[in-house]
Order: C-alpha cells, then structure tokens, then sequence
C-alpha cells in the first residue's frame, strides 16, 4: 500500500478517536470546524487528500495541537508495531482466491 495512502487511512482514524472519546458526532465537529460533515466523514476514513487548512481545522476544533496529531501518525507509520491492528485489519491485502465450478 502507498505511503500516501496509510498515512490518510491512520490520521483519519486518529482524528475519529479523538472526536469520539470529546464525545462529539460528526456534525457536531463539523460546525466546531467549519467544514462539511462529509469532509469530516471522508477524512476520518481516509478516502480523501484533505488539505492542511482542513485538518488543521479539524485539529483546532478537537483542541489538539496539529503538529501533535501528525507526529503521532508519523509515529504509527514508522513503527506498525503501535497501530491498532483491528481497526487496520481492512488495510491488508485481500488474497484472491479462484473458484472452481463442477
């Protein structure tokens, strides 16, 4: 999987854990932000490429510091060891299997 790709896939998912535990729904943290709540959607399942204004939004609104929130994705993107491996089990490559009819 591309870089790109995992580190959208891990900062959504930071930035999910960290509305949920403010206990805020999507919409709500969409107003605080002044975003739509489908870009909120989007970025925490990582489907789009959010730009830095966006996210920092994001950040300001769940009152973390934005520097922080990529430090600890970067941190998860050099050692896979600290990523939560349920919410990541999606990321592994599916193996295909061929199906034989009689």
């Amino acid at each position: 999987m591309a870089r790109r790709k995992l580190f959208r896939k891990l900062l959504g998912q930071y930035l999910n854990e960290l509305r949920v535990r403010m206990g805020l729904s999507q919409l709500e943290l969409a107003v605080r932000a002044c975003v739509s709540r489908t870009q909120i959607h989007k970025t925490e399942r990582g489907l789009s490429n959010e730009g830095i204004d966006t996210v920092q939004s994001i950040c300001e609104a769940l009152h973390v510091s934005f520097g922080a929130v990529i430090s600890h994705v970067q941190h998860l993107m050099d050692h896979p060891e600290f990523r939560p491996r349920e919410k990541l089990l999606h990321l592994v490559p599916r193996r295909k299997v061929a199906c034989v009819f009689e």
